[in-house]
């Protein structure tokens, strides 16, 4: 099952589109702050923006928040005009003695324009849900974790959902399972099944902890990465965390692992990447680690941009904090985005020259340009932290959000127009 078919499906914060040539990194970018969060009073419009920004064919782009809203602050599904009009969705509930965060996820606009996403921790068994909202902002529950003994369906999902044309949904739960998380389906009619269960090899062998966003591709084989597990390799860790995984599963539940990282001596290929990866038309897989590739001055690492080959051999593409004071960037947050010419978008949750973090492009060749470094504006109104991938229009505007910063000091949503 070691292939990517050229036609990816779904997942909306990671598709690759096809847009004008893009051959030159230096080209002239105008950052804008398209809304600040907790700009309305007790932060009912959200707070906290998470992963998982989407579009729709209008324009409107459709995002959660982990905090606020007008039922206790648990979060928020919005809306977004491209004027910057902010409409709440849908406001999580807090339940008394739960935790105070639902942690919602957007995956997808749907096959109706429906929106489809994740919670972590609420529930009938408190322990996450996969939604759904209409246009309307009617939410319905479609499935909650932990229905069955030892929470063997799963537990806690996150990172998002794939979707493909008969209406199944797709994702990864980090706990539950007969190990440490499990790969998941869900009918239109709402069974779910389990299509593999990690921790299922010695040692974790094949990886533990999966949060990072499913790659579904035509042949509707799965692709993935684990935050920990893997084979041990040179990971310098004395517990038994491991340093993670790139895997393949098949609707059959066949498991590949396609990499374990640390394989290089120092974890210079990188380690625990928690976001998902991409391909190209030639079925080369793209991604990213926070954790390893260079050391930097507090001693810890700069975080890696990789390439895996359909043969299996793992390139580092970049290593971040190659700069004095990491202006280049630190810790690399969120799936990447490709364009036609192959550049790669991404975010860094740290580094860049206000220390706040960057979005940075990648060329074929490996020229690195930072495209807008944050907290450049007084007391961080353009916002701080992003958080998960980038999103492009169909004229090349970049899209995506901040955990901190902004007007109301509680993330952002941002624009990075071409000029």
């Amino acid at each position: 099952m070691w292939r990517v078919a050229s036609s990816v499906l779904s997942i909306a914060t990671i598709v690759i589109l096809a847009l004008s040539a893009l051959t030159e990194p230096a080209e002239a970018r105008v950052f804008k702050v398209l809304y600040s969060f907790c700009s309305q009073p007790n932060c009912v419009d959200g707070a906290m923006p998470q992963p998982g920004l989407v579009m729709d064919a209008a324009g409107n782009l459709y995002g959660a928040t982990a905090a606020g809203g007008s039922r206790g602050g648990g979060g928020t599904v919005f809306k977004l005009t491209a004027s910057g009009g902010e409409t709440v969705l849908h406001s999580f509930r807090t339940v008394a003695g739960s935790p105070p965060n639902v942690y919602p996820s957007i995956a997808f606009v749907g096959l109706t324009s429906s929106l489809y996403g994740t919670t972590a921790a609420d529930g009938a068994h408190g322990m996450g849900t996969i939604f759904k909202i209409s246009p309307s902002g009617h939410k319905t529950v479609l499935y909650s974790f932990c229905a069955e003994a030892n929470c063997a369906d799963g537990a806690r999902p996150g990172g998002g959902l794939a979707i493909d044309g008969a209406g199944n949904l797709y994702g990864n739960a980090e706990n539950g399972g007969t190990g440490s998380g499990v790969v998941f389906k869900l009918s239109p009619g709402g069974a779910l099944s389990i299509l593999y269960n990690f921790c299922s090899l010695s040692d974790c062998a094949d990886g533990r902890t999966p949060i990072g966003p499913l790659l579904l591709d035509a042949a509707g084989d799965l692709f993935g990465t684990t935050n920990a597990g893997g084979n041990r390799g040179q990971d310098p860790f004395p517990d038994d965390q491991g340093p993670g995984t790139i895997f393949g599963v098949t609707q059959n539940g066949e498991f590949t692992d396609l990499w374990s990282f640390c394989s290089l001596a120092a974890c210079r290929d990188g380690y625990m990447p928690a976001s998902g990866i991409i391909t190209d038309g030639a079925g080369n897989f793209y991604g990213t680690t926070p954790e390893g590739g260079r050391r930097v001055p507090n001693g810890s690492r700069g975080g890696t941009v990789f390439k895996l080959t359909p043969s299996g051999q793992e390139t580092v593409l970049y290593r971040f904090c190659r700069k004095l004071d990491c202006f280049d960037g630190l810790t690399p947050a969120g799936s990447l985005l490709m364009d036609q010419s192959g550049n790669l978008y991404g975010a860094t949750a740290g580094g860049g020259e206000f220390h706040n973090g960057t979005v940075f492009v990648l060329t074929p060749s490996g020229k690195r340009r930072t495209l807008h470094s944050f907290c450049a504006e007084a007391e961080c109104v353009d916002g701080a932290a992003p958080v998960g991938g980038l999103i492009m229009d169909t004229g090349g505007n970049l899209y995506g959000v901040t955990s901190n910063g902004g007007a109301g000091r509680t993330g952002t949503v941002f624009e990075i127009a071409r000029d």
